[in-house]
């Protein structure tokens, strides 16, 4: 559409002074409208790509676009630098709920509810590392949930003495010998719950803060609502995050400059049950010492848990 009509990009007189040799560069048109079209038309939207074009890629007489000359905003040796600094920020907040119920008449209990939010500008340790920071300018820019930020989360454990066996309210009565074989029994189980972890989106190939890491997505500008993430089975009945592949079309690369929006998505969330039977025998002449015989089932539902994927646009 810009090289059919040139006059849709208005002129800016930056581009125009710093890029002056750009008139007519890709398109018949002003600097302004050829630099636009080479970002989108010639580099998926990547400003850092079409800025390299203008000032470090030599054209046939050996010169760049920049009017200042080769190099003019990109040095010779690199594009990006890496670096150390404690810029570092974190919050946690969080209300628990605990209901217990010590084991006693043979049964027992744990429940434990967490709403928590965490929040920081970088999940990495110092040890692995640290962060990647889009912009070292800004720090806070990059504020967001962190990676391992969990909504919810419920755990709960329950442990029931089955009432079989002499003494018991079942059978109480029967010799001690048999006492042996059937009671001592106990059932318990363990479940846990939470809710998905964060996922950033990025686009591939296109860098509009720094040459090191692609621009993160935000949402389309054509008022397309952000879909619901989680766990689905897309159109095509492939395990997803989005009920429809048609959710890429919801988003967009962050502008020039801006970081954009970090964990943005949400993965599936989580579960899991556990049981197990065990019986007690108590060792002759030894009060308190017994034997434990045990069966153990993980994810007796056999219920399946996906990791978050790697998502982008491209």
């Amino acid at each position: 559409m810009v090289k059919a009509n040139p006059s849709l990009v208005p002129n800016e007189p930056f581009f125009n002074d710093i890029f002056a040799k750009a008139q007519n560069l890709y398109i018949t048109g002003s600097p302004s409208a050829n630099m636009f079209y080479d970002a989108y038309g010639n580099y998926s939207g990547s400003w850092l790509d079409t800025l390299n074009d203008m000032d470090r890629i030599r054209q046939a007489n050996g010169t760049c676009i920049s009017s200042f000359g080769c190099n003019t905003f990109f040095p010779f040796q690199n594009s990006g630098l890496t670096s150390y600094v404690n810029a570092g920020k974190s919050e946690y907040h969080a209300m628990t709920v605990v209901l217990r119920r010590a084991a006693f008449h043979g049964w027992g209990y744990d429940f434990n509810y967490t709403w928590s939010h965490s929040i920081d500008n970088g999940s990495a340790s110092e040890t692995s590392g640290g962060a990647n920071l889009q912009d070292a300018f800004d720090p806070n820019a990059f504020r967001g949930p962190s990676d391992f930020d969990i909504r919810q989360s419920v755990s709960a454990h329950v442990i029931v003495d089955i009432p079989i066996g002499k003494g018991k309210a079942l059978f109480g009565k029967m010799p001690g010998w048999l006492g042996v074989v059937v009671g001592g029994w106990q059932a318990s189980t363990l479940f846990s719950f939470h809710t998905g972890t964060p996922i950033s989106c990025s686009v591939c190939d296109v860098y509009n803060v720094n040459y090191l890491y692609s621009s993160f997505c935000i949402n389309a500008p054509n008022g397309t609502a952000p879909p619901a993430s989680g766990f689905y089975y897309d159109q095509n009945n492939t395990p997803s995050i989005f009920a429809n592949t048609n959710a890429v079309n919801s988003f967009v690369a962050s502008y020039p400059g801006i970081v954009g929006n970090r964990g943005v998505l949400r993965g599936p969330h989580f579960s899991n049950a556990d049981v197990a039977v065990s019986k007690y025998f108590k060792l002759p002449k030894k009060e308190n010492l017994r034997l434990q015989l045990r069966g153990e089932a993980y994810n007796v539902l056999n219920h399946e848990n996906f990791s978050n994927p790697t998502v982008n646009t491209a």
